[in-house]
């Protein structure tokens, strides 16, 4: 397998999501990890984040010596967006959004807002690739996306993978040379010490033969959760607004 495996899948991703530049990483907590510090993180700055998700969501913001900054969910188990004002300060870095367990919120105000604040917009997609809302696809509202694409996954790999998507041209320079231990293009200079997070490109081939079948995994994820929701009488269920819709 060769490095223009790995080009086409990435350029695959960006056609799918609408968006310029698509990164394979090795995890989709390094994908987390690597966007965060893409940004600009220093240590002490603030990242808010939902208080439920899965530990990456926390842990990368620790790794990168920022704090975490909790926000409560809804009932439908996603960041409560009419918190989040009340707990930005002159230390908020960014607003790392999940789209947990793969429902996806319209968050055009909230980028919004992040813009008029100064503040990065990073999306935890971790359960979300290919979740749409409004017509609009998970991972696109922001500055910044963050897909994982482990076994466990939707869109999932043989072994651990993960993918980082931008518009932004700087943000996609950066974290190509972070992905590769932080050296250039010519592997002959150390531009910021990093580790390792480079996709294998066995997986990014076995990835890129999963786009054509995407379509039809998610149809079935949908009717499946459609005869669960008819027939589950007994058991609360997050209160999604136009959940299946997605």
């Amino acid at each position: 397998v060769c490095s223009s495996d790995l080009e086409n899948f990435e350029k695959k991703i960006s056609n799918i999501l609408n968006l310029k530049y698509s990164i394979g990483v090795s995890s989709g907590t390094n994908a987390v990890y690597l966007a965060l510090k893409a940004i600009g993180i220093k240590p002490g700055d603030e990242v808010i984040v939902p208080c439920m998700s899965w530990y990456s969501t926390f842990t990368s913001v620790v790794m990168n010596k920022a704090i975490p900054i909790g926000i409560d969910i809804d009932e439908d188990l996603l960041m409560n967006l009419n918190q989040i004002k009340s707990k930005v300060t002159k230390k908020t870095k960014a607003i790392l959004y999940v789209h947990f367990a793969g429902y996806v919120k319209d968050l055009t105000n909230l980028s919004k807002y992040c813009k008029s604040k100064n503040i990065f917009l990073i999306e935890d997609c971790a359960q979300s690739f290919f979740g749409r809302v409004n017509n609009k696809q998970s991972g696109t509202f922001g500055d910044i996306a963050a897909f994982s694409m482990n076994p466990m996954k939707v869109f999932s790999a043989l072994g651990d993978a993960g993918v980082i998507a931008t518009n932004n041209i700087k943000l996609y320079n950066k974290i190509k040379v972070f992905r590769y231990a932080g050296v250039n293009m010519k592997k002959d200079e150390c531009l910021y010490p990093e580790l390792n997070h480079k996709i294998d490109t066995i997986q990014a081939k076995f990835l890129d033969y999963k786009l054509s079948l995407i379509s039809g995994v998610v149809k079935k994820r949908i009717l499946n959760a459609k005869y669960y929701d008819k027939n589950l009488k007994y058991v609360t269920k997050p209160k999604f607004s136009n959940r299946l819709n997605n």
